[in-house]
Parts: structure tokens; C-alpha cells; sequence
């Protein structure tokens, strides 16, 4: 079968860059303005608090593969990916646990190309005018997840945007335009992906057939000068084949469709309210049939998930110290699961070697309900210290309980910087979507829980650059249980693989110091630089064991040149120590017939490194203004050095004298892939 590694090398192929910067604009603050928490990143064209934030003007201008959003914000510290995926994991714990917001609705699963753990985001980053990210210690408007915060605001401006996209696999266009006086404006987003012609014209993986494509439109009518609401959908879609003479074959199929409206409304000059209504549909389909390690197996996964949400949120400001916030949420959804799995493996009975036939059916129809609510205040006690105190609950009844949040954050300026601090419980809810049917798991766990715990120090260094300097401290109990392939590879078929464990962990701990540095030396050239020092580990049976993205030791830092208005060259690189992955233990076993059997077992889990990683991307940027508008030309190199960084290991092994060798071969990453695209406005 074509490794999973090779289909997500295909799809990689010539895949399209866009990145970040880093920015800082000196704006008078309110305290409801004011960042109190630690732990907080922004992109934005006008930044109310720090220069540790991005600019969105900039999102373009360093190399990342695929014009993915959620691949320019890995760059954060504390943030960990691979190439593959645009997943990213928030101190060493895994994307489940981080709420994705796009104007106000929660995106689950909102991702193309699922087969490869979600190669590219459905969010157009052309769409976004400004997003808050949180890699913990948030606040109590949040509930849900245990780790992150990534919620994002659309464009809403009355401004006229045409603009057209094209690299060498996919296309898309952006329009936005007011009217009626400047009460109503519409902004529409299309992309379509067609990566299976770049790699059927280069003569490459003629057998796979990736396709995808999203849109995003968005109405946005002002009612009165206090009151404004909006009418948004969003919808991504992708299908896959594999097909090959010799190898199982698989054929997707996904969707995400969310429609939601949005009402703002400033009731009086103190108060402000925020309600969002929406209607979810998540659709996934999967069949594949075939051979895989000699042994035959055949599997459909049909799953629909539909979710009613409701939210609204209250701000008050009590006065020019003290400002309150509350507010609930709730939904309803349901689910509708078919998964038939029917596979075959040898196992050593009694000395006897015997083909065991085994055979996985699930046919459910969960329905559950989630409702929380939140309270929290903001003042300013003394002068240069602002403290926010806040109560979340949490209740849902396919998880059997509720959960009680409380959480503080202080901030105090002192010695020209900014000292933050936060402490808080968190409480994450089993989704819907979250059962492993392929195991026959029908029954939802109760709530995780955890506690942070930051401290962290912001200090300007000159006009230019600031230093932000965090220490925080995660431990988790309450941990669901989970399956996952503890070899560190990507497999088509996940549930089929000998590597598949039930890991049941009864703590977690993630820990560690960030470092990040800033600094805008001219209008030529912007660099940034930030060090992470970090230990993410689970106690599985009573041994502490790592995390799968568990990185000691990271380092990322990029640089900007701008030789004029027309030319610009960027550069980053980035390392870090290598993950943890899974040995593959063989031993003979002897039969009755007087011959031995090769049998192979997991070692401990994650108790084997992989090599350090590290990378260097490359972006040649040339604008060229015309009658008619701005053209946007690129040329970008991705592991411009041809690095051989791994994912995992597949294992030979070979016997002499009775003697067994188990010789390790290495699954590396992507290599150097060179990339172009334009960009057009007019």
C-alpha cells in the first residue's frame, strides 16, 4: 500500500506559502481593552495592548506550505506540528483540546484531508481581519477544552476587495463590497484545491486523487448605529481515492457545513450584548477494502454529526475601573454512527498458529445536551495593577456531571514591563464526534479536568524589540481515555494497525519556560526569535511517560528584508529535539511442529527519541503595481537544505544463527519543495 507518509508527500507537492510577522502599534488602552492574561497572541491590523502580537498586513510575507492560516501560527511559542498536518499541538497536548472560534461559532473538525490528520484548515486566511490566541490560562468566556483558544473575526469593512489567487495546485478568489449606503456589505471567499492535476501533470502518484474546496460568505447589515447583525455560512469539502492494483484501496468523503447569524448590540452606552445562533453539520465517510501486512480486511465509517448552539454574552462597564462580563451558552446535538470493520491476523495459540477472524460492528445514535454559564470581573484596585476574577460551570449530561472553573489573572506594570499571572481549573466535555467506534466504545467519559498555573514578564527592549518571558505549569486529571498509533506514523487505515494502543493515563503534567524576542530594527528588516525549554508526560500504569509531541528543546526564528517596495526575501528556521516514538520488539516463538514463529510487540511506549529536526524555508516576494491594481509574486523553497527529518521508523528484521537483527528504517518528512503562486488585487 502507498505509505501514508508518500500520500502526504503527494499532496504536499507544490503546495502554495503564507506566514507571519510580528508588530506593535502604540494605542491608548481601557481597561476592557487591556490583555490581562498571559499566554496571549493577536494578529490584527490596529493592536490595542502588545508588541508580542502579529500583523495581519504581514501574514504574507514568510514561507509556510499552504495558504493555511492555522500553519502560519505553529511559529508561536509552545506550539508544536509536523509537516504533514496543519494541526498543532499547544504545550505538548494534542489539538482536541483547543477551541477554534470563527465569529463566534465553535469549528469542530474544520479541516481538509482528514486521511493525513488534516493536511490544510477550511478557513480562508484572506477572511480574517483579527484573532486572539491563547495557549492557556484563559479566561471563563471560554469553556470546553483544556488548553487553547484560537478564535478568530472576519473582515466586516464597507472597503471594495477583488482579489484573485493561484499557485500550482489550487485557486481562489476574495470579494468584499458595501452598499446601501454603507449600511450592508458582503464578503465572499472561494478555494478550490486541485493538488491530483499538479501531481497527474508532474508524472507523480498517478493512483491518488486528493480534491478539495471551501466557501465562506458573509452578510453583514448595520441596522442602526447601535445595532448590527450578520448572516454567515461556511462549508468545507474534500474526496480522496487511492486506487492500486497491489495495495487496499480507500475512498473518502467529508464535508463541514456551519450557518450561523450574529447580533451585535450596544444597548445603552455601558452595556454591550453579543448573541450567536448556529446550525452545524459534520459529514465523513470512509471505505476501504484489501491486504494490508498479508492479512485481508475490508471497512466503512459513515458518521453525521448535528449540532444546534446558542450563546450570548453581556459587557458592562461599571465604570472606568471596574467592567463585568457574562453570559451562557448551550446546545443540542446528535450523532448517527455506522462502522463495520472485519479483519484477519495470525495469533500462537497453544503452540498452533491460527488465523483469527475479527470483526467490529457499531451502529448508535447518541443525542446530548451542553449548557455553561459564565461571570466575571475586570477592575483596577491600584493604580498600575488590573485583576479579572471569573466562575465558569460547565454541564453535560452525555458526560454525567457538571464542573465548577474558577479562575484569577493579575496584571501589574512594573520596572517598564508587564508581569502576568494566572490560575485557573478547566473542564473539557467528550464531543460527539469523539468516540472511537472503531474500538466499540458507545459509553462517554466524564469531564477532564486541569489546572494552570503561568506566570510571565513583558518588557520593551529600546524602540524596537520586547522580550516576553513565561513560565507555566498544566497538570491534568480526569484524563479520557484514548487509542492512538504510538509509532508516530501516519497510516490510512489507523484502527488496523499493530501499533493501535488503548492508552488510559490517570495524570498529566505539561511544563515549561518560553522565551520570545521581537524586534522591527528598520522599515528594511523585522526578525524574531523565541526559545522553548518544555517536559509534556503522561502516568500510564504508574510510569511517566511522554507525550507524542513531547519537545525538550525548541528554537524558531525568522528574518524580513525589504531591498524596496517591490522586493522582499524572508527566511526561517526552526529546530527542535526529537519526538518520542515506539520500538517494534521481535522474538521467536516455538510451535508444536518443531518450527518458531516471528512475533512482534510494542516496546514501551514512547521510549525510543527520534533525531533533532530543524528546517530552513525561503520566500522571494516581488510586487509589481499596475493600472488596474497590485500583483503579488512568489517563489518559495521548503527545507531549502533538504534536511532528513523523521516522523518514525519501519523495522527489518533479519536472522543469523538464531540471532534477530531489527534493523531501523527511517520515515522521514517532507524534502526540499520549491513552490510559486501570485496573488491579484483590482
Amino acid at each position: 500500500m502507498l505509505p501514508q507518509r508518500n500520500l502526504a508527500l503527494a499532496i504536499a507537492f507544490s503546495l502554495g506559502l503564507v506566514s507571519h510577522t510580528f508588530a506593535v502599534d502604540d494605542v491608548p488602552l481601557k481597561i476592557s481593552q487591556l490583555i490581562v492574561t498571559p499566554s496571549q497572541y493577536s494578529v490584527a491590523d490596529n493592536q490595542y495592548a502588545s508588541a508580542v502580537s502579529l500583523s495581519s498586513q504581514q501574514l504574507e510575507e514568510l514561507p509556510q506550505i499552504g495558504d493555511d492560516l492555522y500553519r502560519s501560527i505553529a511559529r508561536l511559542p509552545g506550539l508544536a506540528t509536523d509537516d504533514f498536518t496543519a494541526k498543532f499541538s499547544v504545550r505538548g497536548t494534542p489539538f482536541s483540546e483547543i477551541k477554534s472560534l470563527l465569529d463566534g461559532v465553535e469549528l469542530n473538525e474544520p479541516f481538509h484531508l482528514k486521511d493525513i490528520d488534516g493536511a490544510l484548515s477550511i478557513v480562508d486566511p484572506q477572511i480574517i481581519s483579527s484573532l486572539q490566541f491563547s495557549t492557556g490560562g484563559f479566561g471563563v468566556d471560554f469553556g470546553g477544552k483544556l488548553s487553547g483558544v484560537l478564535d478568530m473575526q472576519t473582515k466586516s469593512s464597507t472597503q471594495t476587495l477583488d482579489r484573485l489567487s493561484l499557485s500550482l495546485t489550487g485557486f481562489g478568489v476574495v470579494t468584499a463590497h458595501g452598499f446601501n449606503s454603507g449600511r450592508s456589505s458582503i464578503l465572499v471567499s472561494a478555494r478550490r484545491g486541485y493538488p491530483d492535476v499538479a501531481m497527474h501533470l508532474a508524472n507523480r502518484y498517478q493512483e491518488v486523487t486528493p480534491r478539495y474546496y471551501d466557501l465562506f460568505t458573509k452578510y453583514l447589515f448595520i441596522i442602526n448605529p447601535k445595532n448590527s447583525i450578520s448572516l454567515e455560512f461556511l462549508h468545507g469539502s474534500d474526496t480522496l481515492g487511492y486506487t492500486h492494483p497491489n495495495d487496499p484501496n480507500l475512498k473518502s468523503a467529508y464535508s463541514n457545513d456551519y450557518l450561523w447569524s450574529r447580533w451585535n448590540s450596544k444597548i445603552s452606552d455601558t452595556v454591550d450584548m453579543d448573541t450567536v445562533l448556529s446550525v452545524d453539520r459534520i459529514r465523513n465517510s470512509r471505505t476501504g477494502a484489501g491486504f494490508l501486512d498479508g492479512y485481508p480486511f475490508k471497512l466503512s465509517d459513515d458518521r453525521r454529526i448535528d449540532e444546534l448552539k446558542l450563546k450570548q454574552k453581556w459587557h458592562v462597564s461599571v465604570n472606568e475601573l471596574v467592567v463585568v462580563d457574562f453570559g451562557f451558552n448551550a446546545q443540542k446535538d446528535s450523532a448517527n454512527y455506522s462502522y463495520t470493520l472485519s479483519r484477519q491476523q495470525n495469533q500462537v495459540i497453544n503452540g498452533k498458529v491460527t488465523a483469527a477472524l475479527i470483526q467490529q460492528r457499531t451502529l448508535i445514535k447518541p443525542k446530548g445536551d451542553q449548557v455553561g454559564e459564565f461571570a466575571k470581573v475586570r477592575f483596577n484596585p491600584l493604580k498600575d495593577l488590573f485583576a479579572e476574577i471569573g466562575v465558569r460551570g460547565d454541564h453535560a449530561n452525555l458526560s454525567r456531571g457538571s464542573e465548577v472553573n474558577p479562575r484569577i489573572a493579575v496584571s501589574y506594570n512594573f520596572l517598564g514591563g508587564v508581569f502576568r499571572t494566572s490560575w485557573g481549573l478547566y473542564s473539557q466535555v467528550q464531543e460527539l464526534n469523539e468516540l472511537t467506534i472503531a474500538e466499540g466504545e458507545v459509553q462517554f467519559k466524564r469531564q477532564q479536568r486541569a489546572e494552570h498555573r503561568i506566570l510571565s514578564y513583558e518588557h520593551k527592549l529600546g524602540l524596537s524589540a520586547e522580550i516576553r518571558v513565561e513560565v507555566y505549569d498544566k497538570i491534568e486529571s480526569h484524563i479520557k481515555p484514548y487509542w492512538e498509533n504510538v509509532n508516530n506514523g501516519y497510516q490510512l487505515f489507523p484502527e488496523v494497525q499493530s501499533d493501535y494502543l488503548y492508552i488510559s493515563p490517570t495524570r498529566a503534567e505539561a511544563k515549561g519556560v518560553e522565551i520570545l524576542i521581537s524586534n522591527k530594527l528598520s522599515k528594511t528588516l523585522t526578525w524574531n526569535f523565541n526559545y522553548s525549554l518544555a517536559k509534556s508526560n503522561e502516568t500510564i500504569n504508574g510510569v511517566l511517560t511522554p507525550r507524542a509531541r513531547d519537545q525538550r528543546n525548541t528554537i524558531y526564528t525568522d528574518f524580513t528584508y525589504s531591498f524596496n517596495h517591490s522586493w522582499q526575501l524572508s527566511a526561517d528556521w526552526q529546530y527542535h529535539t526529537g519526538w518520542p516514538t515506539t520500538n517494534v520488539l521481535y522474538s521467536y516463538v516455538p510451535l508444536t511442529n518443531g518450527q518458531q514463529y516471528l512475533s512482534a510487540r510494542n516496546g514501551a511506549i514512547y521510549g525510543l527519541n527520534l533525531p533533532s529536526y530543524h528546517r530552513l524555508d525561503l520566500r522571494l516576494t516581488h510586487r509589481l503595481v499596475t493600472a488596474h491594481g497590485t500583483l503579488r509574486m512568489y517563489l518559495d523553497i521548503f527545507n531549502a537544505y533538504n534536511h532528513y527529518n523523521l516522523i518514525g521508523y519501519d523495522h527489518t528484521v533479519t536472522s543469523v544463527g538464531g540471532i534477530l537483527t531489527n534493523t531501523l528504517k527511517p520515515r522521514d518528512q517532507l524534502p526540499l519543495l520549491p513552490s510559486a503562486g501570485l496573488v491579484y488585487d483590482f
